[in-house]
């Protein structure tokens, strides 16, 4: 099986023997320095290549936010060598030789990859088509991740959302019902047609540039080339992007924007996963599960309990009036990223749209599924972007 590499994996190894070779040179005190000079730049990197992007021409921002990256990590990496020189020059008459060398060899590759999948992740969702196809379809970014343990793995993620101002997901307040055990999370549904429902299920992204922050969540497939998702998950963003679980990144188009409903209907030309069966559903005290992505992914699938169905009061996206509608309550580990995910009864059919988790925890909300036929019909053929309303600071 040989690996189809792209233009990004091809300079993400050059880079990575360049920082194996220079690692060695300088030893591991020395680079552990500069590797912190890195780190600080990768961060600031992210938070100003929004606002860059914001203030170019559409066909300029690629090559500017790679520029302005590059730059602030070559800067970043720059201060921290000049103030690890001093603690080097000490170091050096300690006589550590070729030790020294090896583990600034490895520590430096080490710490090199990990920014590396950090600002892969990070730039990948900005909602620039070109660069995320490049991003998701990475080689090298994808071996970086299988080698990096759960644990590192999720606090690089909890670090990418704090980074990016990653909007969180939406809270309620009030239970509608009582509280009962939520399923285990590690318990997914054993059914065949669940688990091939989740090929439908994709992650949607884009970079809300008023607030300059980063907006992740979830989606599934409900006609050709047509994907649902939650309204606050796109809004105030003009670029949303949508990813396959293999990895596919695809251009989208927000052609239905409900923000009393909290859903929107994003129009995918060249999307080629299967629609999912809108046909289910619910009752009290059914099991169920949910797919989505999780904090920014990757893709996972959990059981849940339904709790029941009820009118209750929800805030509008856009005005934050209240406003009243019909909701499901279930009994599940609903987290950011989650939302525009597919609530699935036991043979696979879509019977909600997750868009709210309870300030408790184990606790998440779904828009039932009728209110999305009802908004998939407002949308109709319809291939024209629309307004998606003003982005939320969180």
């Amino acid at each position: 099986m040989t690996l189809a590499l792209n233009l990004l994996d091809a300079v993400l190894i050059v880079v990575l023997l360049a920082y194996l070779v220079a690692g060695f040179r300088r030893g591991f005190f020395r680079s552990f320095a500069a590797l912190v000079g890195l780190l600080l730049g990768a961060v600031l990197a992210f938070w100003a290549s929004p606002v860059v992007a914001a203030y170019v021409d559409t066909q300029w921002q690629i090559p500017t936010v790679l520029l302005t990256v590059l730059a602030l990590l070559a800067l970043g990496e720059y201060l921290g060598t000049v103030l690890g020189r001093a603690l080097s020059e000490l170091l050096e008459k300690s006589g550590v030789g070729l030790l020294d060398r090896l583990g600034g060899a490895v520590l430096n590759v080490v710490v090199a990859g990990l920014v590396m999948s950090l600002l892969g992740s990070l730039v990948g969702q900005m909602g620039l088509p070109g660069l995320s196809q490049q991003v998701a379809s990475s080689q090298v970014l994808r071996g970086i991740e299988r080698m990096t343990p759960d644990p590192v793995r999720h606090a690089m993620t909890q670090t990418r959302n704090a980074i990016s101002g990653a909007q969180g997901i939406r809270q309620l307040d009030e239970l509608l019902f009582p509280t009962q055990a939520a399923p285990d999370p590690k318990d997914t549904p054993d059914s065949q047609t669940v688990a091939d429902a989740g090929q439908s299920v994709v992650q949607v992204y884009g970079t809300a540039a008023k607030c300059a922050q980063n907006q992740t969540g979830s989606g599934f497939v409900v006609q050709p080339g047509t994907v649902v998702t939650n309204a606050h998950v796109v809004a105030g963003v003009d670029q949303p992007v949508v990813e396959t679980r293999d990895g596919r990144a695809y251009p989208a188009r927000t052609v239905q924007y409900d923000a009393a409903s909290d859903l929107a209907v994003l129009r995918v030309p060249d999307l080629p996963e299967a629609p999912l069966s809108m046909d289910g559903t619910v009752s009290q005290g059914e099991a169920v599960s949910f797919a989505g992505y999780p904090l920014g992914g990757p893709y996972t699938l959990r059981a849940a309990t339904v709790q029941g169905q009820a009118v209750a009061p929800v805030q509008n996206v856009t005005t934050g009036e209240t406003q009243t509608r019909s909701i499901i309550q279930i009994a599940g580990k609903v987290e950011q990223g989650n939302s525009g995910g597919p609530l699935l009864d036991a043979d696979g059919h879509v019977v909600g749209v997750v868009f709210a988790k309870a300030v408790q925890d184990q606790v998440g909300y779904a828009i039932p599924v009728d209110r999305v036929r009802e908004v998939l019909t407002a949308a109709g053929d319809s291939t024209e972007s629309v307004a998606t309303g003003e982005c939320v600071v969180p």
